[in-house]
């Protein structure tokens, strides 16, 4: 699973593949790609996002929701739902009906 750092790094890796297919999908040269990620790994080696989670599930289910909500919306709404179910197991033992009201 990737995580922010892990993703942030990829992005920012200098691999032949990635920087050539950002290069053809932009008007930036492939060295210029490469500076401007090796810029923000330096500016913000942890970056953080503002959806909260706890692990790579509660992460996707605050992902999936900020698709309908801000992410202040969404936080608000997952706070005391993350607290009772952050596995897939824990949600699916809640049913529909707890989360609905969550």
């Amino acid at each position: 699973m990737l995580t922010e750092r892990r993703t942030w790094h990829l992005l920012a890796a200098p691999e032949e593949g990635l920087a050539d297919a950002m290069a053809r999908l932009s008007k930036m040269t492939r060295a210029e790609i490469y500076e401007f990620y090796s810029r923000l790994r330096t500016q913000k080696p942890e970056p953080k996002g503002e959806l909260n989670h706890s692990n790579p599930y509660t992460l996707l289910v605050a992902v999936v929701l900020s698709a309908q909500a801000t992410d202040e919306g969404v936080n608000k709404a997952t706070k005391l739902l993350f607290e009772e179910a952050d596995t897939p197991e824990k949600m699916l033992a809640l049913g529909e009906d707890h989360v609905r009201e969550r």
